[in-house]
């Protein structure tokens, strides 16, 4: 039997009584990776921050692990889940800031390999010495790219990614899905994306 990660249960969400995103469900399992389309303004990042609890159902429930995520339990789930934002904005300078933030935070690794980060640049086509330069220094994919290796470090159980290939070219995103295939750790990942190719390569496509 597949562990299930996520279940989706008949959500609906609402900004202003408008309705952004209604009767949607999706069950995810340990290891599978299930890409999320549609035109814009359809919910699909909404949805990922409503798994996050950051935006409310109207309908529906949520549930991580057999657990009904809710407003007593939302922050020791989060504790599992990595999430990276279409625009991301860094609060600091350097991109070794950057991880020693990250790693500061309690619910994550309290220490890290830089070997293995290393490592991780190298799957996804970086340069060691990205790791020295400033976050203006680099390109938009490349901090795409930064924030992947960093995630994979945290090993959470549950990835949300929002666009995570907007900024590459066909070749790094080509890297960026193999990346994402040999976690160690076979996280259940769910990639809200435009970018046909990428979904087509995931386990399961739903379109909205």
């Amino acid at each position: 039997m597949p562990d299930k990660i996520l279940e989706i249960e008949n959500i609906s969400i609402a900004y202003d009584n408008k309705i952004v995103m209604q009767n949607f469900s999706l069950q995810l399992n340990k290891g599978e990776h299930i890409a999320v389309v549609g035109a814009s303004g359809c919910g699909k990042s909404s949805m990922l921050r409503s798994i996050l609890g950051f935006i409310p159902l109207a309908q529906g429930k949520i549930l991580y692990k057999g657990t009904e995520i809710s407003n007593t339990n939302i922050y020791n789930i989060r504790n599992s889940i990595a999430y990276l934002p279409q625009d991301i904005t860094f609060p600091c300078e350097w991109v070794r800031e950057i991880v020693d933030i990250i790693f500061r935070i309690k619910a994550n690794n309290s220490t890290y390999s830089k070997e293995k980060l290393y490592n991780y640049f190298k799957e996804l086509g970086l340069e060691e010495t990205i790791f020295d330069k400033r976050i203006s220094e680099i390109s938009g994919g490349q901090r795409q790219r930064v924030m992947l290796a960093i995630i994979a470090l945290t090993a959470k159980e549950l990835i949300l990614l929002d666009e995570p290939t907007s900024a590459l070219d066909k070749d790094s995103a080509q890297m960026t899905l193999d990346f994402l295939k040999n976690l160690d750790n076979k996280p259940a990942i769910i990639s809200v994306t435009h970018d046909c190719n990428f979904a087509q390569r995931c386990n399961n496509i739903i379109s909205l």
